[in-house]
């Protein structure tokens, strides 16, 4: 199941656990007005799977592609439209009682920390922030204000997760002593800065796009649409597109803190884009569930995982594209 069917049959999972509680034991006649930052791709998903409950209006929608705005207006012509979010949280805070963040990763926090400075809920696609700082800042303005959050990971809901984090705490394989985790996407850019500029298209304001990243040219098909993940000052790469959902479980299962130590063996620096390919060991102490010491492996990029002794399967079987195996 791909991530967007996934969405269409958990919406009611998804939003029982986002709505806070004084909202979701609302009588009949009071419902929850929504504000959407971002709705296109994910942003369209998460806009059709709030929007499903029968107690959500959707009465504000925000793009800074206006080609992107208007389809998701056309779904809900009532919605106010807005290209900027500060201008919507400013204009219509008295009028939304909760705010879905889905935009670019370097816009999260900016978007959702505002929203929270409205006293708002908010519900954040991942990965939550652009840097760890902001996930810290973040969840102190989250506590500070008392407010009910919730990052997009659905899968986290999903039942073969919860089953694999009972049989590891169970003990089944005993203590765990490595984790390999990968997924062979390629949401990096070894190539060099690209010169010169392009004209931005008309539907796209730009300089909101860029939000609060340095100023940059426009160059076609280089940030926008979706290629933005490779690169450092807008996304997070495979590890943070990916990586996500697939350290989710296993994260959780063994119930690892900060890791000691972290070591990339990548190519070297560009400053510009993220590497295509990374073998990232982590280092963390040791849990009631792991061995003193607890090895992480992470693979990606084309090709991923590197060969392994650990990764061989009984009877020739086939690793799954992405995943994560626990070694006790």
């Amino acid at each position: 199941m791909n991530k967007r069917d996934f969405l269409k049959t958990t919406g009611a999972i998804a939003l029982g656990s986002f709505l806070p509680s004084p909202m979701w034991a609302i009588s009949n006649n009071k419902r929850l007005r929504t504000a959407h930052i971002g709705v296109s791709s994910m942003g369209m998903a998460d806009l059709k799977s709030i929007s499903s409950h029968k107690l959500v209006d959707v009465v504000a929608l925000c793009d800074v592609d206006s080609n992107a705005l208007k389809a998701a207006n056309k779904m809900f012509p009532n919605a106010k439209t807005y290209k900027d979010y500060r201008v919507l949280l400013k204009e219509m805070k008295s009028e939304i009682d909760a705010v879905i963040v889905s935009t670019p990763d370097h816009t999260h926090a900016p978007a959702s920390m505002l929203a929270m400075e409205y006293d708002k809920p908010v519900y954040c696609q991942k990965p939550l922030t652009h840097h760890v700082v902001e996930a810290r800042a973040m969840r102190k303005m989250a506590e500070k204000k008392k407010l009910v959050t919730q990052m997009g990971i659905q899968v986290h809901s999903f039942y073969d997760y919860k089953l694999a984090t009972l049989l590891i705490q169970s003990g089944i394989i005993g203590k765990v002593k490595t984790v390999h985790a990968w997924s062979p996407k390629n949401w990096g850019y070894d190539g060099p800065e690209p010169k010169g500029s392009d004209p931005v298209p008309d539907s796209l304001d730009w300089n909101l796009w860029l939000g609060t990243a340095a100023k940059r040219p426009y160059k076609n098909k280089i940030y926008q649409p979706g290629n933005w993940r490779k690169l450092l000052d807008y996304g997070c790469g495979t590890l943070g597109d990916m990586g996500v959902h697939i350290f989710d479980t296993p994260y959780n299962a063994l119930q690892l803190d900060v890791p000691r130590t972290i070591k990339n063996n990548c190519r070297k620096p560009t400053g510009f884009g993220f590497p295509e390919h990374n073998i990232v060991t982590y280092e963390f102490p040791g849990t009631k569930y792991t061995a003193d010491s607890l090895k992480w492996v992470w693979y990606d990029g084309s090709g991923a995982p590197s060969e392994h002794k650990d990764l061989i399967l009984p009877n020739n079987e086939k690793l799954p594209g992405q995943g994560a195996m626990f070694v006790g």
